[in-house]
């Protein structure tokens, strides 16, 4: 049974999932760099007490602790943008995949090159937004993280689409 769009039910389902899903990671994104720099630091610091009281109980010293905590941050951004990578292919499969497929192989790569461009170019906005938030900077280097991000999590999404079609 297809929808008013020529769509299946499962199709339907399958897009009203990955859209959901994709939206409350961007508004995840949106809200984390709403906070203030104090806020956002409280919450990586409790990530650098765990991993330098990781360190010291094999009896080493953290000497660097800002390396640590600098290291946590910048995860943040690659981990939280691999997941809106892979949601956002995901999203893009689901509303174009049908046009894309006719083109073969070639088909996924530009839903990739898609999905990669459009979660980039929220990167962007990301850091431009937090230019207005107190405390916090744009800053060029956290769009490549998140850029490498996207990549990754659009690459693995890809890759489980791939296998499931075989």
């Amino acid at each position: 049974m297809s929808t008013s769009k020529g769509l299946t039910k499962k199709e339907y389902l399958a897009r009203g999932i990955f859209l959901t899903v994709t939206t409350a990671i961007m508004a995840l994104i949106f809200i984390q760099s709403a906070m203030p720099d104090y806020i956002s630091s409280e919450e990586s610091n409790i990530i650098v007490i765990f991993i330098t009281s990781v360190i010291e109980k094999t009896g080493k010293t953290v000497s660097n602790r800002e390396l640590i905590e600098f290291l946590v941050r910048k995860a943040a951004h690659f981990t939280e943008y691999a997941l809106f990578g892979a949601s956002l292919f995901a999203t893009v499969r689901a509303f174009l995949g049908k046009k894309f497929a006719e083109k073969g192989k070639g088909g996924n790569r530009l839903l990739y090159l898609i999905s990669w461009i459009l979660g980039t170019l929220y990167a962007v906005t990301d850091e431009v937004h937090q230019l207005f938030v107190p405390g916090r900077y744009g800053k060029w280097t956290d769009v490549v993280i998140d850029g490498a991000g996207l990549a990754l999590g659009a690459l693995i999404c890809l890759m489980i689409f791939r296998n499931r079609s075989r």
